[in-house]
């Protein structure tokens, strides 16, 4: 869950579920969750999840700094569309494995 599911004082947005879709990267990337069941609320609201490359060094930094925007405590901080996100995800694939065609060009489904 995202940050400003536990801060009456935030509103719950699109933005949500880009916290929600790099909390799900870090998992499939490390194959642990980002915060532990002990006191999860607080850790969200107030703790940096242990970076990804930290637990696994083989992982790019570049990917791990997607992961790490996407899951930023502040709204603000965050990608600030799926648009945006899934940009800089095929942009940084095609500079870690060019001409691969990995993934599909963004402007195929988005914008």
């Amino acid at each position: 869950m995202a940050p400003e599911h536990f801060d009456p004082n935030r509103r719950i947005s699109f933005l949500t579920d880009i916290f929600a879709l790099g909390s799900t990267m870090y998992r499939m990337l490390t194959g642990k969750y980002p915060f532990n069941s002990k006191n999860t609320a607080r850790q969200i609201l107030r703790q940096q999840a242990v970076p990804v490359n930290e637990l696994r060094p083989e992982i790019s930094q570049d990917i791990a700094a997607v992961v790490n925007r996407a899951m930023a405590k502040h709204e603000k901080e965050r990608y600030q569309s799926a648009a945006e996100f899934a940009r800089e995800i095929e942009t940084v694939f095609d500079r870690l494995y060019p001409g691969s065609a990995l993934l599909d060009n963004t402007t195929n489904y988005m914008d």
